[in-house]
């Protein structure tokens, strides 16, 4: 299942916008994707900030993964924190966009 969520997941990185913008009202970002059998939904809450995204920029999240016959719920507790490294995830009025980079080491 652990290498299907992966691939979920991976999916999930699609595209990178670099746009620069000032922070604003919360925005709720829909989350609807397919790989195969498996798939992610649910959504993802940002502080309303535009172009490239920081950690602190994350502010909720609600996200069920399954494989096809498994599922697991991603939600945020009281000392959980979105980790984003780099510059790879931006975000849009309208969009959240993640890169996908594949692994260095594969079995």
């Amino acid at each position: 299942m652990k290498t299907k969520l992966s691939v979920a997941l991976a999916a999930a990185g699609c595209a990178l916008a670099l746009s620069v913008g000032a922070a604003r009202a919360s925005v709720v970002y829909g989350v609807d994707l397919s790989v195969g059998a498996g798939s992610v939904t649910g959504t993802i809450t940002t502080d309303g900030t535009t172009g490239t995204l920081s950690s602190g920029n994350i502010t909720a999240w609600n996200l069920k993964l399954s494989d096809g016959s498994n599922t697991f719920v991603l939600q945020p507790s009281v000392n959980d924190t979105a980790l984003i490294f780099g510059t790879q995830t931006s975000a849009t009025a309208t969009g959240l966009f993640l890169i996908s980079v594949a692994p260095a080491f594969k079995a």
